[in-house]
């Protein structure tokens, strides 16, 4: 980026910002990355981890392109991550900082190329530099008078810096003492409460369906099902889950599947004062399960008074399908996938086929059945990889005229498009997944 593009931006020289030491601000944003806080006016936020290393990578690099290759050596170091991690982490950034993609004044995205940090950056020393130059050059009559308004204004400085850093944490009867906005949740995996051990790939499948349904709400931060599952292996205490990710509210949550019966407890927890501010048990037939997962999230809408738009409101109230027996298969496909080995792949392509049959206007399962096709051309799995290539293109393309509002669907376009090397449409197939 040349000077006047600098100017323009507003952007400090790469070596200036590579000097930033402790906090520092953009777009009137106090940032402390020591802590995770960042901060204006009244509003006050926890970013988890991952967000605040992406967030100072580009603060330093700030009027520099990072590659998306680079952030995820930066960030992820070397740690195998989904492709669009960082596209994640960047729109999360943008929903905090209210910035927008197609006219961004923050972070900035450079296709092919990857994400730039446009706006002015500003360390705390170069904050109080300024000011201290600023009184220094004030005229004065003789040395006493202006190393008494030095130090009166110093004071005052001192007070007024005080009144800032505290203002954060105070507030009148009406403001909550910290304010998180957007709110910030995570979804750990529920528990298997069910005999058969076999049944756990149904309990995995409500998690995953609560974290997707939470995701496409603009006013809630949520963390990556990934990174949630993370803490399936053992048993995840909310405080602890809520302080390594970053968040303030977490829900935890058991399925018992016994015959056609469905019992499902979930519990809601604001980990900022350790209160469960929603428990709920539903024990319905298993046929209810579309319109008791809505139920979950509803609740979850209420309790954290979250303001829905029309268009989120549309896409809670459609559920992917209401062929059960479909969905189980789609849920059984997902488990066989995951084990990311051939036969696995054999299997997920037979459950996904099987569902379409049952319900030919199921998008997530055509969705699902051209990643495996993908990933069948991607491992050399196939005995016809450019036939594996063409049919998942049209079953992707299909799920996404099937639910337009589906991120799912966008999600397993943006892959076939990913490994056909039509990058173009990948990103914009990625952006409209997760918008």
């Amino acid at each position: 980026m040349d000077q006047a593009s600098q100017k323009l931006h507003g952007v400090v020289s790469e070596d200036h910002v590579k000097q930033l030491i402790g906090n520092f601000t953009i777009d009137g944003w106090y940032i402390e990355p020591e802590t995770g806080h960042i901060s204006r006016g009244k509003r006050f936020i926890r970013l988890e981890p991952k967000l605040m290393h992406v967030l100072v990578y580009l603060a330093q690099h700030a009027g520099q392109v990072a590659s998306r290759t680079k952030l995820e050596a930066e960030v992820w170091k070397g740690s195998i991550v989904s492709y669009d991690a960082v596209t994640g982490s960047i729109q999360k950034l943008r929903k905090i900082f209210d910035d927008d993609a197609r006219n961004p004044r923050i972070f900035e995205t450079l296709s092919k190329r990857g994400y730039r940090l446009i706006a002015h950056v500003s360390s705390q020393d170069e904050q109080s530099d300024g000011l201290v130059h600023t009184l220094e050059s004030i005229p004065t009559q003789n040395q006493w008078m202006s190393t008494r308004l030095l130090t009166l204004l110093s004071l005052l400085l001192l007070a007024v810096a005080v009144m800032w850093w505290l203002y954060p944490w105070q507030a009148n009867d009406n403001t909550l003492l910290i304010e998180s906005a957007p709110r910030s949740i995570a979804v750990l995996p529920f528990e298997n409460l069910s005999n058969d051990p076999e049944q756990e790939y149904f309990t995995d499948g409500i998690t995953e369906d609560i974290i997707t349904d939470l995701s496409t709400l603009s006013n809630l931060i949520v963390v990556a099902r990934n990174t949630a599952f993370s803490y399936k292996a053992g048993e995840a205490q909310a405080q602890s889950a809520a302080d390594d990710l970053g968040v303030r509210y977490v829900l935890q949550g058991s399925v018992r599947k016994s015959g056609d019966r469905l019992r499902i407890t979930t519990q809601l927890i604001d980990v900022q004062n350790g209160n469960h501010i929603w428990a709920e048990r539903y024990d319905r037939k298993l046929v209810e399960i579309f319109a008791l997962q809505d139920e979950v999230t509803q609740h979850i809408v209420s309790a954290l008074a979250i303001t829905l738009t029309a268009q989120e409101k549309e896409v809670l109230a459609r559920p992917s399908t209401n062929n059960f027996e479909a969905y189980d298969l789609f849920l059984q496909g997902q488990q066989h996938l995951k084990q990311r080995t051939e036969e696995g792949n054999r299997l997920a392509r037979v459950a996904y086929k099987h569902a379409i049959e049952l319900d030919p206007a199921f998008a997530r399962a055509y969705g699902a059945l051209a990643v495996v096709l993908t990933v069948d051309f991607r491992q050399g799995w196939t005995e016809s990889p450019v036939e594996a290539q063409e049919r998942a293109l049209v079953l992707a393309r299909k799920a996404v005229a099937l639910k337009r509002t589906s991120p799912q669907a966008y999600w397993a376009l943006g892959y076939v498009y990913l490994y056909r090397k039509q990058f173009n449409e990948a990103t914009d197939a990625l952006e409209h997944a997760i918008e």
